[in-house]
């Protein structure tokens, strides 16, 4: 298994699916570059849909665009 620091993505590491997800890309040799960037993106999407109150596997299209505004520049 490819090494992922799961420290810099706890609520990532949490979830069950995303961390597998996470870990999938890694072993098929996704860049570490690639895979830090995937996880940051994941875990901010994680963390906002946890403020929002919405379970990311059901989230909606409102819930991205949202998550999307949200982003800084």
């Amino acid at each position: 298994m490819a090494p992922i620091p799961w420290g810099k993505f706890p609520t990532v590491a949490e979830h069950q699916l995303a961390r597998r997800w996470l870990q999938f890309m890694a072993n098929i040799g996704r860049a570490p570059n690639t895979v830090d960037a995937y996880g940051r993106a994941v875990e901010d999407h994680l963390r906002f849909c946890a403020a929002a109150g919405t379970d990311p596997l059901l989230a909606r299209a409102d819930t991205v665009a949202a998550w999307i505004r949200n982003m800084p520049d």
